[in-house]
């Protein structure tokens, strides 16, 4: 049998929804670095004339990776 209680935290509010919430945030932070780390790469390739084709896969996908991150961790720090 399970148990039907619900956890209340502190202003009586479930105990779920504020670890919902923190989870939420991170998530749509990820997702938002994403987005803005491909637009600043696609936006520098533009301005500066390159051709996106002939660029090094590996040292395109780590670059993303490490804007994407940056941004992923100010966006946290932010949001805190």
């Amino acid at each position: 049998m399970s148990d039907n209680t619900i956890a209340y935290g502190e202003n009586c509010k479930a105990a779920d929804e504020r670890g919902r919430r923190e989870r939420e945030v991170v998530l749509i932070a990820a997702l938002a670095s994403c987005m803005m780390a491909f637009s600043a790469l696609l936006l520098l390739a533009a301005l500066l004339g390159q051709d996106i084709f002939d660029w090094d896969v590996t040292k395109t996908v780590g670059v993303f990776f490490v804007m994407s991150g940056t941004i992923w961790g100010i966006l946290i720090l932010v949001n805190r």
